[in-house]
């Protein structure tokens, strides 16, 4: 099943990034905007600007999605696939997930992964249903000691 990223996540996330090339593009020709009235230059560079902006956010939201199988979450980003099977997650940071509505999990090869929620809002309950093998979170630290990340929120829950 093909599951799309919420709109606004990816627009938050790239309205970011558009604001530090702005201000790179401003700092690359700062002496061209400085020459008060205008010619044609610095429009030149706002529209090619907005233009390469607004394509690039056309692509984001159209190019990355997840395809939820039953074994396992496909997050597809552009041309780059990322496979993320349920068997291989030992656990599932709940509390933080439902607040940031990224689903924060440790595989168990101790990577802490982040995947943001999707605008159907399926797969988070997806995968506390089918990942199996969960640990609690001091069977976690039995297991990954070093693990960084995590450790903040054992208080919280």
């Amino acid at each position: 099943m093909k599951l799309t990223i919420h709109p606004f996540k990816v627009t938050m996330t790239f309205i970011g990034a558009a604001l530090v090339a702005a201000g790179l593009l401003f700092g690359l020709f700062f002496q061209m905007f400085l020459n008060w009235p205008w010619d044609w230059k610095p429009y030149a560079v706002i529209v090619i600007w907005l233009i390469l902006s607004i394509t690039y956010l056309i692509l984001s939201l159209k190019a990355n999605y997840y395809i939820l199988e039953d074994k396992y979450v496909c997050v597809h980003r552009y041309k780059k696939e990322l496979y993320y099977y349920f068997k291989d997650v030992v656990y599932i940071d709940e509390k933080y997930s439902k607040k940031r509505k990224v689903i924060r999990f440790v595989t168990n090869k101790g990577d802490i992964r982040y995947i943001t929620f999707d605008k159907q809002n399926q797969l988070f309950p997806t995968f506390l249903k089918k990942c199996k093998n969960l640990l609690s979170y001091d069977q976690l630290m039995e297991k990954f000691p070093s693990l960084k990340g995590i450790k903040e929120d054992k208080d919280s829950k």
